[in-house]
């Protein structure tokens, strides 16, 4: 990463849903220090900072709200049919939901063993272009992956950090909300939305304050997860500038 004056640098920390921060580096020629100020700059930079931040926490808010308005609708039909109507209404649901929202690669749902007839683990998403379903093994992909343990482990909804996932053979970096399904108030499993990092980045490569400057997405343990040099995505952020760090 280039190194810039920490005059010239803003890194403004939102958080969604306490885990993701949204960060604007400037680079910034020389003739703008003659005619701002340093705290003109930066109030005019932490307020188009929080702009995108906030539109990035939206998607994460809106997908939760959409997540809970399904639940609501496996929670209670589900006591009303059997295990294949259930499954068959669930995986039309799902899918129904992925057509309308292209923002989305996939939603998925992951039901406990020994409900949904053992397993029942529906992943439609749009990995190869169109839109499939895809059935996740429990035991490999899911028991004990983070999207997984932790919505079951708090029993609450859950915004997942980044991580790699396997579709059509590649590994996509995937962003995840989750939320716990409940039957009679016990656990059975989990429904979940995915968010790649391309979808950030189209929000992302919009910020470009002062036209030399740009933003990248990371999260609040400094790992970056969005950013205009692909080579720095997974790296972290503390580490590359050691200058920026010092002086928090």
């Amino acid at each position: 990463m280039r190194q810039v004056s920490i005059k010239w640098k803003i890194f403004s920390r939102v958080f969604c849903s306490a885990i993701f921060i949204f960060g604007i580096s400037l680079m910034v020629a020389n003739h703008f220090s003659k005619n701002l100020s340093e705290e003109s700059s930066n109030n005019l930079l932490r307020g188009e900072s929080l702009s995108y931040a906030n539109e990035i926490k939206e998607s994460f808010e809106d997908a939760f709200q959409n997540l809970e308005t399904l639940r609501t609708s496996i929670e209670l039909l589900d006591m009303q049919m059997s295990n294949t109507e259930s499954q068959k209404f669930i995986n039309e649901m799902l899918k129904n939901y992925l057509e309308k929202d292209k923002s989305i690669i996939g939603i998925w749902a992951a039901f406990e063993p020994n409900n949904k007839e053992n397993t029942f683990t529906p992943y439609w998403n749009r990995a190869s272009g169109n839109i499939k379903l895809d059935i996740m093994n429990f035991e490999k992909d899911v028991k004990n992956a983070d999207f997984y343990t932790i919505p079951k482990k708090t029993g609450s909804n859950s915004l997942i950090e980044p991580y790699l996932y396997e579709i059509d053979g590649k590994q996509v970096a995937m962003i995840t909300v989750a939320i716990p399904i409940k039957k009679n108030n016990q656990f059975i499993g989990i429904m979940g939305i995915d968010f790649t990092q391309e979808y950030f980045m189209e929000i992302i490569n919009n910020c470009k304050p002062y036209k030399d400057g740009y933003g990248f997405f990371m999260t609040s343990n400094g790992m970056i997860i969005g950013h205009k040099d692909s080579q720095l995505v997974g790296k972290n952020f503390y580490d590359l500038d050691k200058e920026f760090n010092d002086k928090l």
